[in-house]
């Protein structure tokens, strides 16, 4: 109550604090004199709430009530900016999907293919959800790739996921509980291929929802047949210059 008065204070300069009931006691500032006081009665004290005491508490007493003034809005006085934008936007927001696929097919559409910028991306596992290392990755990505496209150039940006390798086969048997003698290599690989096709849709959604931009329409995979088709074609050409 008291930090509410001094603070009106400071705003205002005077306020009216009401004096509080002459029978509370010693609020007032006079003391009563020792014929008038009583013993306490112990009894009554520990057993049952004292009547006196919340007679004369500040809740009870309607002089000690906040005043109208107390009770008033401050917030016509406080100098804060305006803007059409909300304080918190909207989920999901409308701004999202024009600053990410809008934004990057515009400048795939307007850019010169001779000033492109290529950011090849080292794909994640497709194998659980997301985490703070997909949030590093990802954002430090699309902050390089904006960087590009505000000097003026085409960013040419496909992300893609590893489907293949040990840890997804983990994550399937774990979820399967199962053990990988018991399904044999085949049924590895279709619990394997299961989980990477979930986990791709569920990263997918939370990689735009991040506004990670991107050409998310032709992301790859690799256990797609035509990109395992052309890493063994790349395979031949090594193999035939003798790399």
């Amino acid at each position: 109550m008291l930090k509410r008065l001094v603070t009106a204070y400071v705003n205002h300069g005077s306020i009216a604090i009401p004096l509080p009931n002459a029978s509370c006691g010693s609020r007032d500032g006079a003391s009563t004199s020792s014929s008038e006081q009583k013993p306490p009665n112990r009894e009554l004290t520990s057993h049952q709430p004292n009547s006196e005491a919340s007679q004369c508490s500040p809740d009870n007493d309607k002089s000690m009530q906040p005043t109208r003034l107390l009770r008033a809005s401050w917030s016509s006085t406080l100098n804060l900016p305006k803007s059409a934008f909300p304080a918190r936007p909207p989920i999901p927001s409308p701004y999202l999907q024009r600053c990410t696929d809008d934004l990057y097919a515009w400048q795939s559409s307007t850019r010169p293919s001779a000033n492109t910028f290529v950011l090849h991306d080292g794909p994640p596992y497709a194998n659980g959800s997301l985490h703070i290392g997909h949030a590093l990755n990802k954002v430090l990505k699309d902050i390089i790739c904006r960087f590009q496209l505000s000097q003026g150039k085409r960013v040419h940006y496909v992300p893609g996921w590893d489907c293949h390798g040990l840890p997804i086969e983990i994550k399937a048997l774990q979820s399967l509980g199962e053990k990988h003698n018991r399904l044999g290599p085949v049924g590895v690989r279709e619990a394997a291929r299961s989980l990477a096709e979930r986990t791709i849709v569920e990263q997918m959604r939370g990689f735009k929802e991040w506004g990670i931009m991107g050409d998310w329409g032709n992301a790859y995979r690799t256990m797609e047949k035509g990109f395992e088709m052309r890493q063994l074609g790349i395979f031949r050409e090594m193999v035939e210059k003798g790399r």
